[in-house]
């Protein structure tokens, strides 16, 4: 039998009508929630709730499909095995027992947000169960009353909705199709409701960075889409239980505060204190790939270069071996939390102190730029919240420039960010996070070390990166900005490659830092700073040199204070480690067994003792993760 047009659009009819009852229903809840909490907005709010709209739209589509899985799976299958539509009962029952859930959230979520400052988490929901007088004295009265008036208004679109749709598909009978034709019309619609919970098909699966669009964090919580956050997280694994937990709160803060009570003299290195500050943080550029850092020749000459005339803090460790860590390490100095990642939880994450925000403050311009996605790991969603003005990735570039499976290559990325800074306001905090060292390590052009092998793909990425690096900087030594700008060269994690170091290995997490620039002094050009320290010390560091408080890091300590002690802690999945000049440790948690011990002459209670202080101290930050 001919299948035709008309009785394709009958078959799709209802469930097309099905879902865009749950769509508009998430853009009524927003509008509600946006209108409760009014005076939170500033001038131009209309226009900022059009745009949380529009940054909303993947989420919104993503929630409404997620809705409609279960009654796919059921009438999708009916359907594809009958030809029929099955009974429209049930489909009832669930439509209005999930709106009920559904809008008990909406209602919750605008009652709290007021004094909570965020919107509905597992938090609220513990503590509601801890402490359920507590919470709800929290919330606002005038909150519960709109939201019963919500509850009336929704239950009553949720209703005529579906009413609406039921009669319309009454008028209306279809006849069976052949089974090719059943199965090609299932296979097509699964494909798209899987695209549309997903988000597309890019490098980074759909979060709720994604609608992250401004420094107002009240409109980046206005576009996120309630509903679709709450699911996320609820869905995700437990991390309420410390796997660090070996002492008291108490103990283990006493354990590691004399490391951190670094407020000892310093020499300032910077003639001044008005300045820009360009930070470059280098995908995955372990020391390995800098011969200053004891690492190979050639592989970035280009780097030597500076390192001659700046000051390299050659012991430097990355909190961990992931972007989401060292983004979280450098920006906010705040450590790693082994297998969590505090950047994933983005009410978390805004409560985190970062550098952007204290420039913000002082008022600088402050940008980022990553020629990827940036809603990836919720990196934009992190800038936005903590003072970054402009957000510069991907999707400001033209589809024929993103020519990498990560995105834009480091080289077209630097360009812009160069013009751009050309134009700029001084005083300016500008930020560049490059990708193409970043596996499968591609190269439009040429490999300069070869591609036979993933070591020498590694180090022709990583060659690549520092050639546009130094165009970068010949650019800027053209430009009026130069003479008063800090350069910093950072990485956000080390790498196995090209030694193949172990997890447990310190080796694999040694990276640069280097600070560059006319702005510092000529008797501290070509220093080398020795001490051991962790990527976390970056703000402490910087604030410092440029004598501005940073108690608000309490992780992050001044590197270059008299009193400062040199330790440096890195972790991931079930491996921990540390490093002082006297011994380094790697320790596996789940086998709890230590599996380096690099100076054999430290007595066994000695390395105990070190072990206890790595210990605390990831202990103490989990605690703080946990808090937040």
């Amino acid at each position: 039998m001919k299948m035709t047009k008309k009785k394709t659009h009958q078959i799709l009819y209802f469930p097309l009508g099905y879902y865009l009852i749950w769509f508009f229903l998430a853009w009524i809840d927003r509008f509600l929630f946006f209108i409760s909490h009014f005076s939170k907005s500033t001038e131009s709010a209309w226009k900022a709730l059009f745009f949380s709209y529009l940054y909303g739209l993947k989420l919104d589509l993503s929630m409404a499909a997620y809705i409609c899985v279960l009654p796919f799976l059921f009438y999708g299958t009916y359907f594809l095995i009958t030809g029929k539509r099955g009974e429209f009962f049930p489909l009832k029952i669930y439509t209005y027992a999930v709106a009920l859930l559904y809008i008990a959230i909406s209602i919750v979520n605008t009652a709290i947000y007021k004094e909570w400052g965020m919107k509905i988490s597992n938090r609220v929901v513990e503590t509601f169960l801890e402490t359920p007088q507590a919470t709800l004295a929290s919330s606002n009265v005038k909150h519960w009353l709109l939201g019963f008036l919500f509850f009336v208004l929704l239950i009553f679109y949720i209703h005529i909705a579906w009413r609406f749709l039921r009669r319309s598909i009454n008028k209306n009978t279809v006849e069976i199709l052949p089974w090719y034709w059943r199965m090609s019309i299932f296979l097509i619609a699964a494909f798209l409701l899987f695209t549309v919970i997903r988000g597309g098909y890019g490098r980074a699966a759909l979060n709720p960075s994604v609608a992250y669009h401004s420094s107002n964090s009240f409109y980046n919580h206005v576009a996120v889409n309630t509903h679709w956050a709450f699911l996320k997280e609820v869905t995700t694994r437990n991390i309420a239980e410390n796997p660090y937990k070996r002492f008291s709160k108490e103990e283990a803060a006493q354990r590691i505060k004399p490391l951190f009570e670094t407020q000892g003299a310093y020499e300032r290195m910077l003639t001044r204190t008005d300045i820009n500050v360009v930070l470059i943080v280098l995908e995955g550029f372990v020391g390995d790939l800098v011969e200053s850092l004891g690492g190979e020749k050639g592989v970035s000459p280009h780097m030597e270069k500076l390192i001659e005339k700046g000051v390299l803090f050659n012991q430097v460790y990355a909190a961990s071996d992931r972007s989401d860590k060292g983004i979280i390490s450098v920006f906010s100095g705040f450590p790693s939390q082994g297998d969590e990642s505090i950047i994933k939880h983005i009410p978390k994450h805004e409560k985190l102190p970062g550098i952007t925000e204290v420039f913000d403050s002082l008022g600088y311009a402050t940008s980022f730029y990553h020629g990827g996605q940036s809603e990836f790991y919720n990196f934009k969603s992190f800038m936005l919240s903590h003072g970054v003005d402009k957000v510069i990735d991907q999707t400001d570039f033209k589809p024929n420039e993103v020519k990498s499976s990560w995105g834009v290559y480091d080289g077209l990325v630097f360009q812009r960010m160069l013009k751009d800074l050309n134009q700029e306001k001084e005083p300016f905090f500008s930020s560049h996070f490059t990708i193409s060292n970043h596996e499968p390590f591609e190269l439009e052009g040429d490999y300069h070390f070869g591609k036979n092998t993933a070591e020498n793909k590694f180090r022709s990425t990583a060659y690549y990166t520092d050639s546009v690096l130094m165009e970068f900087i010949e650019g800027a030594k053209r430009e009026d900005w130069y003479k008063n700008t800090l350069f910093i060269v950072v990485a956000d994690h080390g790498h196995r490659l090209p030694a193949n170091w172990n997890i447990n290995d310190a080796r694999r997490y040694h990276i640069p830092l280097l600070f560059f620039g006319e702005v510092i002094k000529p008797e501290f050009q070509g220093l080398k700073v020795e001490k051991i320290m962790n990527q976390s010390d970056l703000p402490g560091t910087l604030l410092a040199q440029l004598g501005i408080e940073n108690r608000r890091f309490p992780w992050s300590r001044n590197v270059m204070a008299e009193d400062y002690q040199e330790y440096a802690f890195y972790t991931t999945k079930g491996v921990l480690g540390v490093k002082t000049p006297q011994q380094e440790l790697g320790y596996d948690q789940e086998g709890e067994i230590f599996t380096r011990i690099v100076n054999d002459v430290s007595s066994e209670s000695e390395n105990l003792a070190l072990l206890d202080t790595a210990i605390s101290y990831y202990q103490t930050v989990y605690e703080q993760f946990l808090a937040y």
